[in-house]
């Protein structure tokens, strides 16, 4: 199952366009059942949708002829076609999801592999081996959340010159999701966080509305989920925990001071309200 394109309308429709690689006239083709996709409506163009990797970082193999970087982003325009964003975006993730079927029938039972026979790869991993799962919380397409501390089992292992990615099955998730072994550990990481916070409460915002780089806007007294530690990387995540807010599609780190386990107030001093 592949996505391929072309400069133009005629390219696309020679005889050898019909072949297994697209033609030389091809320009790029995505492997579907090669890499997990997430599809996303471009938010500044009513025109424009985006398919990327789902861990951000493409398969080698998912994409042949794309002489590109592994972590782009593909930008695609439906401006003069005879079908909306809409329409292309259903159709995409129609194929989309019959990957992900596919990919799910294709893993082995973990009954029918013996742990004792199976040697450990250069990441540490290998099949039937138990993992948690420390990355950022996922929404998946089917509406459920790959959560920080879930548990799971190791079904399949690859290894490759610039990373090493672990497929993985995780109790009541019906997927098969890949992962990078920094997003796996060998030991339930602690469900407790910073100032206290578990994953799973419900927290509120309290600070100045603040606009994320995404253009979305965490707005006072917004409410959400705590889903992990924070992982930015920038010397404060020790004082941080990463929420998912509504209307918002990433996880937002955000200082435990700026939280609250209860609505903040909207009224003020004066008959002033907050809106």
């Amino acid at each position: 199952m592949h996505i391929f394109w072309w400069k133009t309308f005629d390219d696309a429709a020679t005889p050898e366009a019909a072949g297994p690689d697209g033609g030389a006239l091809c320009k790029g083709n995505i492997n579907l059942l090669a890499e997990e996709c997430v599809l996303e409506a471009d938010e500044s163009s009513p025109t424009v949708f985006c398919l990327r990797a789902k861990d951000r970082v493409w398969a080698r193999e998912a994409i042949s002829k794309s002489k590109t970087k592994l972590n782009r982003v593909f930008h695609f325009d439906t401006n003069g076609s005879e079908y909306d964003r809409q329409q292309w975006m259903a159709g995409i993730q129609a194929h989309l999801d019959r990957a992900a079927s596919l990919r799910d029938a294709s893993v082995p039972r973990q009954t029918t592999i013996r742990k004792s026979e199976q040697q450990p790869s250069a990441s540490g991993w290998r099949v039937g081996d138990t993992a948690w799962y420390r990355g950022l919380c996922n929404l998946l397409p089917d509406g459920t959340e790959l959560m920080y501390g879930a548990k799971g089992s190791v079904v399949r292992v690859a290894e490759g010159e610039e990373k090493s990615r672990i497929a993985m099955r995780f109790q009541d998730i019906k997927y098969t999701i890949t992962c990078k072994p920094s997003e796996l550990d060998t030991e339930q990481p602690s469900t407790i966080l910073a100032g206290g916070w578990k994953v799973g409460d419900i927290a509120f915002y309290k600070n100045a509305s603040n606009v994320l780089p995404s253009g979305a806007e965490v707005k006072y007294g917004a409410e959400g989920k705590v889903v992990g530690p924070s992982k930015l990387g920038d010397g404060k995540d020790n004082d941080s925990v990463a929420l998912r807010l509504e209307g918002v599609k990433e996880s937002v780190s955000i200082f435990v001071q700026e939280l609250s386990r209860e609505p903040p107030v909207q009224k003020l001093a004066g008959d002033l309200q907050l809106d």
